[in-house]
């Protein structure tokens, strides 16, 4: 079961390097919007990829940025990587959500309605977790 304690953990780990909640922002909703737009694409069926790749990208982009941490001090362009990185991880939400049974009528509401949820919940715990982090 997918609680998303991992998408949260790989949300602050993005948000690590930024100094100022416009940073952050910026890089969480940059991957949303990336995340939204392959999620979509891959749930309607417009584009389809092989999961086990997706998880593999998954996984490097992970890697990638524990590693970048390390070594980059500032966040001023990391929203745009993080915008290509949130379009993998789309598309292997989709693979999750399928699972769930989306409603394929109205398909663009029900996932307006949930990313606009996403969205919010992520900005709520980045405004309690971020201080601690700057």
């Amino acid at each position: 079961m997918n609680t998303g304690y991992d998408h949260l953990l790989f949300l602050l780990s993005l948000v690590l390097i930024a100094s100022h909640f416009k940073d952050a922002l910026k890089i969480v909703t940059a991957f949303t919007i990336a995340h939204s737009i392959a999620l979509f694409l891959v749930a309607s069926d417009r584009l389809h990829v092989i999961p086990s790749w997706v998880e593999a990208l998954i996984a490097a982009t992970i890697c990638y940025v524990a590693v970048e941490n390390m070594f980059v001090q500032k966040a001023k362009w990391r929203w745009i990587l993080t915008a290509l990185f949130g379009l993998v991880h789309g598309m292997g939400f989709a693979g999750t959500l399928a699972e769930t049974g989306l409603p394929k009528g109205n398909l663009i509401g029900t996932l307006l309605t949930f990313n606009l949820g996403v969205e919010t919940g992520q900005l709520m715990i980045l405004s309690l977790v971020l201080p601690l982090l700057i």
